[in-house]
């Protein structure tokens, strides 16, 4: 925590390197789990329209947006035929999963609907599923997390460390 009342040793210990003493404890302050986190999975016909859904995501959900990644249809595909594992709307060249994180479940979860609405209606996204429980959020993000166990059944390399 920032404290500015003068030298602070501990940090002359951290910045050193251990080249001044040893650590013999470290804490670590976490931030607590959200009360309210809620998931949708949306088609997208375009990347275009893929950036557009990304900046109107940060505009729109603002500070609970958690997560937002896209996948393409050929990645889609691959998990089909390899983990059989389908997506829950409809086939197009792209899919984002939106997640989002608060602390007010009815406020958060209307911020979102009001969002889906209306990016459906304006036509960036062309179908769209909200996750309703745990469960089906867990087979949702399955779709995202296993992409590259499906593309090493076909022998591809995918990611990049």
């Amino acid at each position: 925590r920032k404290d500015n009342t003068g030298y602070d040793i501990k940090q002359h210990f951290i910045g050193s390197e251990g080249t001044l003493g040893i650590i013999t404890k470290a804490s670590v302050l976490c931030a607590a789990l959200p009360s309210s986190v809620n998931l949708a999975f949306l088609s997208v016909n375009a990347f275009a329209d893929v950036r557009r859904l990304f900046s109107r995501a940060r505009e729109d959900l603002g500070e609970i947006l958690s997560a937002f990644e896209f996948i393409d249809n050929s990645c889609l595909v691959c998990l089909e035929e390899n983990l059989k594992l389908t997506p829950p709307v409809d086939q197009s060249p792209f899919a984002v999963v939106i997640e989002t994180h608060g602390s007010n479940s009815t406020h958060d979860f209307e911020k979102l609907e009001a969002f889906l609405e209306s990016v459906m209606n304006d036509g960036t996204v062309i179908d769209g599923c909200v996750a309703e429980d745990s469960q089906k959020a867990t087979n949702l993000w399955q779709l995202r997390e296993r992409m590259a166990e499906s593309l090493m059944h076909d022998g591809y390399v995918y990611k990049v460390e």
